[in-house]
């Protein structure tokens, strides 16, 4: 709490918000990659409440996106 999650967002590369956590849109505000995760895949994807954030469902998911992340790298 004594940290500013805007300011730990600045030193990432990219951001994983669990659903649906405000650190997924400030990332999107500093022009960081942002995802929510959903593990347990109990999101819908193009939910409303995801404000335009891409929902990641199960684990292929997410290490899709991060190996498309690290390619541009």
């Amino acid at each position: 709490p004594e940290v500013a999650a805007s300011y730990v967002i600045e030193e990432c590369f990219a951001v994983i918000s669990a659903p649906f956590t405000s650190t997924a849109l400030l990332a999107r505000e500093q022009g960081k990659p942002s995802v929510y995760y959903d593990p347990f895949s109990q999101c819908q994807k193009g939910d409303p409440a995801a404000h335009g954030i891409e929902i990641l469902r199960g684990k292929k998911e997410l290490e899709a996106w991060v190996n498309r992340l690290v390619e541009t790298m």
